[in-house]
């Protein structure tokens, strides 16, 4: 418990300190990693993806900025349908995809705190597979 207390506490410090840089001229960078997997007990069901999706803007002015994500996503299905006792099993579907996306971002607010609009265009391009052949 004195570790959860601890750690939140910490956590909250670090968020109340943290200041919203949003000025022209500066670079915000983030991203997201995605490992997913999954299996239905007593079933072919399963799903596995991952993907990993960087992330680059540059304020070109104060609370505007635009940037891009550009990375890969990856994913995996087999699935079954149960009807009674009659189960029919679907295709497995895989995917593999490059993903970019150019985005801008309009941040509002005053002081540490501020929240932000964008506005974005994801752009995919990939192959995807049903049973192997690839459509």
């Amino acid at each position: 418990m004195k570790t959860i207390l601890l750690t939140l506490s910490l956590l909250a410090g670090i968020i109340f300190t943290t200041q919203a840089q949003t000025e022209a001229g500066k670079i915000i960078v983030g991203g997201r990693i995605n490992i997913n997997t999954s299996k239905i007990k007593d079933s072919e069901d399963k799903n596995n993806g991952f993907s990993i999706l960087p992330q680059v803007g540059f304020f070109v002015a104060n609370n505007i900025a635009i940037g891009a994500q550009i990375g890969y996503s990856w994913g995996d299905a087999r699935t079954s349908l149960t009807f009674d006792e009659y189960s029919i099993l679907l295709p497995d579907i895989s995917n593999s995809t490059f993903v970019a996306t150019p985005f801008g971002r309009l941040y509002t607010g005053d002081g540490s705190l501020k929240f932000f609009g964008q506005l974005s265009a994801p752009l995919l391009f990939g192959s995807f597979e049903v049973d192997g052949e690839k459509n």
